[in-house]
């Protein structure tokens, strides 16, 4: 069991990939949106794609365009999602361990 009352999703960075085309993998999480920004962050480069925000290596694009106002996907597994509570009730805390 999680956290109860009104939820938010939260995804680190790291662990949200970026895909401008090609057969999407039916076990991750995709939103499909135009790139709203990309920044570069030391090696890497921050890419935001509709809520989502990647961080990915500069030098693993592989000549892949980020450029804002290309339609993209954030691809994310499902196990990287957190849940955090909404109602003002501080961190979720898993079953069985104290705060």
């Amino acid at each position: 069991a999680g956290p109860e009352g009104t939820v938010g999703a939260v995804v680190h960075p790291w662990d949200v990939g970026v895909d401008v085309g090609g057969a999407p993998d039916p076990s991750l999480n995709r939103i499909r949106a135009p790139i709203a920004s990309v920044a570069p962050a030391g090696s890497s480069l921050r890419v935001r794609i509709g809520p989502l925000v990647a961080e990915v290596p500069a030098d693993g694009l592989g000549g892949m365009d980020l450029t804002a106002g290309r339609v993209a996907s954030a691809t994310f597994a499902p196990e990287a999602t957190r849940l955090v509570p909404l109602n003002g009730a501080g961190p979720a805390v898993p079953p069985g361990r104290a705060p």
